[in-house]
């Protein structure tokens, strides 16, 4: 039976800063691991190691809004007309979606920017779509008895959420490297630094997640590092391309 004492403002109160506490906790060390120890927290998830840290899909979801309030690009918020004009499926598409525009009723213009405003709120909810498509083709790269598709989920959702942060964080090398090189001499300026830095990490991350998270060799690791690579790009265009299609059945 719960006593007077437990039900006193004073004690809720004390409850909720526990609570809160206790999360903050266990986000900040499944950051530090995270960062640190790419793949660690998959393996640790798999083996049932969980207590101390966040579970992955509260762990994206706040990676995710970081990266909605920092990230420079628009990578999972496509706007209209790159959708038909600079996607590999835009080709084949493109036709199609200038019909339906046309038979809104609006002009394209408006239709266009109707389609963008909807983008940007519907793509903050819609990145978590590339997790399972991911995870498809990461559970026949690194398929290993004992390993279930939902461990593959968790792998896809870790590599996602350091998608997302490597956007954002990977401004600051490039920023400083580009300021350095500047004082130098200014011609020695790289433009597509941010670029070559964020396709760098991004590999460097599968690479090691990947070694620790399915316990492979590091030459293993590297066979399949282009596969996995490939695999992330694949998802993400696909992403795009659902992306475009709830997007347009949303105007």
């Amino acid at each position: 039976m719960i006593d007077a004492k437990q039900r006193s403002v004073a004690y809720l109160l004390g409850e909720l800063v526990e609570s809160f506490t206790s999360v903050e906790n266990r986000f900040f060390k499944s950051l530090g691991e995270f960062l640190i120890r790419p793949g660690s927290l998959e393996l640790k998830f798999r083996r049932g190691q969980r207590v101390r840290f966040m579970k992955p899909i509260t762990f994206f979801l706040l990676l995710n809004l970081f990266y909605v309030v920092f990230t420079p690009l628009s990578d999972f918020n496509v706007s209209f007309y790159d959708q038909i004009n600079s996607q590999p499926y835009s080709a084949y598409l493109k036709t199609s979606i200038l019909a339906i525009a046309n038979n809104s009723g609006m002009e394209l213009k408006l239709f266009a920017q109707k389609y963008n405003q909807i983008a940007a709120i519907s793509s903050r909810s819609l990145i978590i779509i590339s997790v399972p498509l991911l995870a498809l083709f990461i559970a026949i790269i690194y398929r290993r008895k004992a390993i279930f598709f939902a461990d593959h989920l968790v792998f896809s959702l870790y590599a996602y959420a350091w998608v997302m942060v490597w956007i954002v964080l990977a401004q600051v090398p490039s920023t400083a490297l580009n300021s350095i090189l500047g004082l130098v001499d200014p011609e020695w300026v790289i433009d597509s630094l941010y670029f070559q830095l964020l396709a760098l990490g991004l590999a460097i991350y599968l690479l090691f997640a990947s070694k620790r998270a399915y316990q492979l060799s590091m030459i293993w690791a590297l066979v399949k590092l282009p596969f996995a690579i490939l695999a992330l790009f694949a998802s993400h265009f696909i992403y795009r391309l659902v992306q475009l299609l709830i997007t347009i059945i949303m105007i």
